[in-house]
């Protein structure tokens, strides 16, 4: 539903689960992370995850705090 709804608007979602991250891509998904006071915005790079994507979910991945915003 998520992903019919954007084509139509956009779509902002926030999550801390890693069960609803593995249903993205990582070009789908920004890491919103405080730093010194500043909210942060990440997006990862598929070619960096490309490695572990092979033998991890992206909310494993996510999990391992490789892509930061550890839940």
């Amino acid at each position: 539903m998520l992903r019919s709804a954007s084509k139509r608007c956009q779509a902002l979602v926030a999550t801390q689960s890693a069960t609803f991250v593995d249903l993205f891509a990582p070009e789908d998904i920004i890491v919103a992370e405080m730093k010194d006071g500043a909210t942060t915005l990440n997006r990862p790079s598929a070619d960096d995850l490309k490695v572990w994507l092979e033998d991890y979910l992206m909310g494993e991945i996510w999990q391992q705090n490789l892509i930061g915003g550890l839940p």
